[in-house]
């Protein structure tokens, strides 16, 4: 699940960049630190965010983490300025995804990009990039 959801790193770095991150899907239990999550969930380090998930982030043995799902929530539809910047994404070849934010004003197009291997590690950097330019 590690390639399905944003690393700690990454989640702190959206936390850095003023996103509260407590709406997120899953939390990701630290079973090193806790007994309690061992007898609770074997031997899964994820599981929803419930209240008694809420508890285990509160006690500092888990953390929120975003699914890609998350993410895609995140980023907005439309960016809002002098123009509008529409949100499309795509596979670029079997290996390469594509985040863009595109306006077409008069004949020419203006578009900002995110490329990655990965369709969530596209999206995190666009929402990261969304987040510093707001």
């Amino acid at each position: 699940m590690k390639e399905l959801t944003l690393t700690a790193e990454q989640m702190e770095h959206l936390r850095d960049l003023g996103i509260d991150t407590n709406d997120a899907s899953l939390v990701h239990v630290d079973v090193d630190q806790s007994d309690l999550s061992m007898s609770y969930m074997g031997n899964n380090t994820y599981m929803k965010h419930t209240d008694y998930s809420k508890t285990l982030v509160d006690n500092g043995l888990a953390y929120y983490v975003y699914t890609l799902q998350d993410v895609l929530e995140k980023l907005p539809k439309k960016i809002y300025g002098d123009e509008v910047y529409s949100l499309s994404i795509t596979p670029v070849s079997s290996r390469l995804w594509n985040i863009a934010y595109t306006c077409v004003k008069d004949e020419d197009e203006e578009t900002l990009r995110s490329f990655a291997s990965s369709l969530l590690d596209a999206a995190y950097k666009m929402l990261c990039y969304t987040q510093m330019n707001k």
